[in-house]
């Protein structure tokens, strides 16, 4: 089969907003459309399967947008089996003892629900799911979603290729994979999330199992997943497809023109910082003033999860601040900019647990050290360079399939020629495969996921090495830069 083949790619996202905005809708969809729209040099346009309002053309890019069969009900509860009960699934050290978390923040997180097992175990994390889960309580959920392209799949011509998206897809998959087989296309799947050790204890991890055993190659993020995917297949007796790492990379042409056109001296004029609530302005006008200063200041950019772990975080400002007097704290700054705080009261849930769990810690931590910390709930995503320039960023790392936004940080400051590195949990995808290069290791502070210590002794580390050697860090940047995230540019739109 040949790139001439028909191409097709399912996304559970709307599309067409992300392209037609220029891009600017951040993260892994941002990433997506911009190979997209890197396609004018294919034989044959891409064509995407996704839940927009409308289908569309866009010849200049060889990109066909077709629209999906329009929601007939109500299914807001796929959200809650996507991003809470499957996150439980691909994230569970978030939820176990010895995973990151100690047992107090375990209790938090199940607040709400009568349990059998105890608290920090495995089979916790596996009640919750089948006993309070939006599976648990509307069961058709992912059914409901596939029943939206099951129209556009079959309309697929024969020998014609098909790249399935992320777990959203698991029903679509098991319900038309055979019959494409059958009409001689090939299939790939890309795994945007972990494969965790544990996966195989859940039931709907047994079900993403069937899912992919009836691909043709399946991408995941790092050698260690691939290895834990084959492993699991062989354990269920399911077939084993080809497995593929594949290093998605982060969308550098969108960082260097947001870092062109809004700077500190005009992001003022820009209609992304008009559009913001006064106190989430004066949080951008706190950070862009103490840029270029002696401040040792530090960036979290993460939404409010319990596998990216920002709570950790704070515990380890806490405890790196309280080792100094208010003269040495006046020299550090933490900015927090953590979307979803605003997480609705839909369903009792870790998610909704962990997330008021921060809110009310980033509140106190901000009485407690007023002049150094500072937080905002999300950030509009052409405003995001403009913060993430020199500042050191970090992200807990929990358990994380792979982690962009310290990457895109990272490469803001080695563009910017910054003296700023980067502390990151060792639950990440992007720390389980950089360490594995010896060489790469200290080439930024991985810290082991949810030791509150090393995060605090890493961030004084990081403010001694900008104090006394005045381009080493920098240095280590950029090289991370140059030898690893710059050559993370795998792509979603492959071939068999």
């Amino acid at each position: 089969m040949s790139p001439e083949a028909a191409h097709y790619l399912t996304y559970a996202f709307p599309t067409v907003p992300t392209l037609k905005e220029n891009l600017d809708g951040g993260g892994l969809a941002a990433a997506i459309a911009r190979e997209f729209q890197g396609n004018e040099n294919s034989a044959k346009a891409i064509n995407i399967l996704s839940p927009d309002d409308e289908s569309v053309k866009l010849p200049d890019h060889n990109l066909n947008v077709f629209a999906v069969d329009k929601e007939l009900v109500s299914n807001e509860d796929r959200f809650g089996v996507w991003f809470v009960d499957q996150w439980v699934v691909f994230h569970p050290q978030a939820y176990i003892s010895g995973g990151g978390y100690e047992n107090d923040v375990l209790r938090i997180l199940f607040q709400g629900g009568e349990y059998n097992a105890p608290v920090g175990t495995l089979a916790r994390a596996v009640e919750h799911v089948k006993k309070f889960g939006f599976s648990a309580r509307n069961k058709k959920a992912q059914d409901i979603f596939a029943d939206r392209f099951d129209r556009q799949i079959a309309a697929i011509p024969s020998y014609s290729i098909i790249n399935w998206q992320d777990y959203m897809f698991i029903s679509s998959m098991r319900r038309h994979a055979t019959e494409l087989r059958e009409k001689g296309c090939w299939q790939s799947y890309h795994h945007h999330v972990t494969i965790p050790e544990e996966l195989p204890e859940f039931s709907q991890g047994i079900e993403f199992l069937k899912a992919v055993s009836l691909m043709d190659r399946v991408y995941v993020h790092t050698d260690i997943y691939a290895e834990r995917l084959e492993n699991h297949l062989q354990g269920l007796n399911l077939n084993i497809p080809e497995i593929k790492r594949f290093d998605l990379g982060i969308d550098t042409i969108s960082i260097e023109r947001r870092l062109r056109e809004i700077t500190g001296d005009n992001y003022k004029e820009a209609a992304e910082y008009k559009g913001l609530r006064r106190e989430h302005q004066e949080v951008i006008d706190e950070i862009v003033k103490t840029q270029d200063t002696k401040t040792h200041r530090y960036l979290v950019i993460d939404r409010a999860d319990e596998g990216k772990g920002p709570t950790v975080v704070l515990d380890a400002m806490n405890q790196f601040l309280s080792t100094l007097s208010l003269v040495e704290q006046a020299n550090f700054k933490f900015y927090f900019v953590v979307p979803q705080l605003d997480w609705g009261e839909v369903i009792f849930s870790p998610k909704h647990n962990y997330t008021s769990f921060l809110r009310k810690k980033l509140v106190e931590m901000k009485q407690k050290y007023p002049n150094v910390l500072y937080y905002m709930p999300g950030i509009p995503p052409a405003l995001i360079p403009l913060v993430q320039r020199d500042a050191h960023v970090i992200t807990g790392g929990i358990q994380d399939g792979l982690c962009l936004s310290p990457l895109e940080g990272l490469k803001v400051n080695a563009l910017t020629n910054h003296n700023r590195n980067g502390i990151i949990g060792m639950g990440t995808g992007f720390a389980m495969q950089t360490m594995l290069i010896e060489q790469h290791c200290n080439l930024v502070s991985f810290v082991r996921q949810g030791n509150v210590e090393e995060m605090a002794l890493a961030i004084k580390t990081l403010a001694k090495a900008e104090s006394n050697d005045s381009n080493g860090v920098g240095l280590k940047t950029r090289q991370l830069v140059n030898e690893v995230i710059d050559k993370r540019t795998d792509s979603v739109i492959v071939y068999p």
